[in-house]
């Protein structure tokens, strides 16, 4: 081959494999909400049967006690509510699942296309949360059926503008975790309601007799460089960070004073060695966690982000995340202060039980069962 062509065939390859490698990253990396669910070009859509008036299902890409989050677990809160005290049968349409069913919860994967169709067809509506927002909205529009969207972020508007596109203002539905999750989307029309992740303090309720400044979800967000900056400022105090069941979590394993743990379904063993709970997250629709704590009278220093002042109220003590001086006081004050500590001990009970669950519950399980597809 001659040198002058040396050159131009080297390119032409250098740009197959170029083109090549570019579209396996893109499918690989495509993101989640375009892959693996829907149904067949076959499918017909039919009227709800009476006898499925109370089956819901919900599209998701995680599910505890797999993974242990607290959308997720709400989500799963609010099925057993359903099941339980309603009378509703659940399923949940999951990438991958170890398990058939999860405290009453029917689980069924991507694969299982024939049960999915199936499923779809014997549910009443359908719900989803963040990843398959919009390929639930689709799915819901080719089978007429109401979708349900839950809320957990300030930042859905793009999800909101596309739901108006695909299913209308008269088939989309938005159950939103906060007062002031739904005052930030009170522009869209949509029928709503308001929700507080389910947390029943008598489940959560633990006897404390550990002595640890927790942090539960180590993410850049939740704030785990916060929780190796207090260490190292109190080398003397005993910190634990409970890893969190998605995103990048910031670990230092050299700092003696910070135990580590593993992302856990049984929180409440986290809680039973927790005197302090830290919650400095930049973001926070609500605090889900926050309420667990207090469920067994468990203070809580918090950034004061409008979901977090709303689920902590009165009983919270707030401290900007970007003031570690501030953190390191009150945390002092709390170990060094029994009166102080008792006090802020009895108001974050007292705040748990205010939010108990089970009215709110009621409303949903009666809301649900005016939502129905319009033509």
């Amino acid at each position: 081959m001659k040198q002058d062509t040396i050159f131009p065939v080297l390119v032409m390859i250098f740009l197959i494999l170029f083109l090549i490698g570019a579209e396996f990253l893109k499918r690989k990396y495509r993101p989640k909400e375009y892959l693996g669910i829907s149904l067949p070009p076959t499918y017909v859509p039919t009227p709800v049967e009476e006898e499925n008036k109370k089956t819901i299902t919900w599209i998701v890409s995680m599910y505890p006690p797999k993974n242990n989050a607290g959308a997720e677990w709400m989500a799963h809160a609010i099925n057993r509510f359903l099941i339980e005290k309603a009378g509703y049968r659940v399923n949940v349409i999951i990438p991958s699942f170890p398990l058939k069913q999860f405290e009453g919860v029917r689980m069924i994967e991507f694969d299982e296309r024939e049960k999915i169709e199936k499923t779809i067809r014997n549910s009443s509506l359908l719900l989803s949360n963040f990843t398959y927002y919009i390929p639930t909205m689709r799915i819901a529009k080719r089978a007429k059926r109401p979708c349900i969207l839950v809320m957990h972020s300030h930042e859905q508007q793009r999800i909101l503008e596309l739901g108006k596109q695909i299913l209308g203002q008269k088939n989309l539905h938005v159950i939103y975790n906060s007062k002031w999750m739904k005052d930030v989307y009170n522009s869209y029309p949509f029928h709503s309601t308001i929700v507080y992740p389910p947390v029943t303090w008598k489940e959560y309720r633990v006897n404390v007799t550990g002595d640890f400044i927790t942090l539960i979800n180590l993410n850049p967000n939740k704030g785990g460089s916060i929780l190796i900056e207090l260490a190292k400022r109190m080398p003397n105090e005993k910190f634990l960070g409970v890893k969190g069941g998605y995103d990048v979590q910031i670990v230092n394993e050299h700092i003696p004073n910070i135990t580590y743990m593993k992302n856990t379904p049984h929180i409440q063993e986290i809680y039973a060695k927790t005197r302090i709970l830290l919650i400095p997250s930049k973001e926070e629709s609500w605090g889900r966690v926050a309420i667990e704590a207090m469920s067994s009278g468990i203070p809580v220093i918090a950034h004061p982000t409008p979901g977090l002042k709303e689920a902590c109220s009165y009983a919270g003590i707030f401290a900007d995340r970007n003031n570690i001086s501030e953190w390191v006081n009150l945390i002092h004050r709390l170990k060094t202060d029994e009166v102080f500590y008792k006090k802020q001990s009895e108001l974050a009970f007292k705040r748990a039980q205010e939010l108990e669950p089970t009215p709110q519950l009621q409303e949903l399980s009666t809301w649900l069962q005016k939502v129905e597809w319009k033509n």
